[in-house]
């Protein structure tokens, strides 16, 4: 499930295929409504940001992409695409979050609530 977008104005992304991510965040609000820092932030706006290079480089890319597919979807269970993001609930103190695999090191987790994503943030496993 995909947010439509406005206009005809669409980027698209290929992750897996026969699955196309149509991403319209640039030009409306999208899912996102809120971030757990700055440096999240900053890689989803694509700014080379000193909090953005917290995370290395070579995942800004593949990190952008995951929160542009996040800012698309209506429901969390679709981030479970491609099989390879290791979608799943969390437990104990982040009971109420999502978490999706940016790489082994990295994850992304999140608050979904009627269709919105909160509290998005990337973080270390460790």
């Amino acid at each position: 499930m995909f947010l439509p977008a406005s206009e005809g104005q669409w980027r698209v992304f290929t992750f897996y295929p026969r699955i196309v991510i149509y991403d319209a965040t640039r030009y409306n609000k999208g899912m996102i409504h809120s971030f757990r820092d700055d440096t999240t932030e900053d890689i989803f706006q694509g700014r080379n940001t000193k909090s953005a290079r917290k995370i290395p480089s070579q995942l800004h890319r593949r990190a952008r992409l995951m929160l542009d597919q996040l800012n698309a979807v209506i429901d969390a269970n679709a981030m479970g695409t491609p099989p390879g993001t290791r979608l799943h609930k969390l437990s104990g103190d982040l009971n109420d979050f999502w978490s999706v695999s940016v790489n082994d090191q990295y994850r992304i987790i999140f608050r979904f609530e009627n269709g919105h994503a909160y509290d998005v943030q990337i973080t270390d496993y460790h």
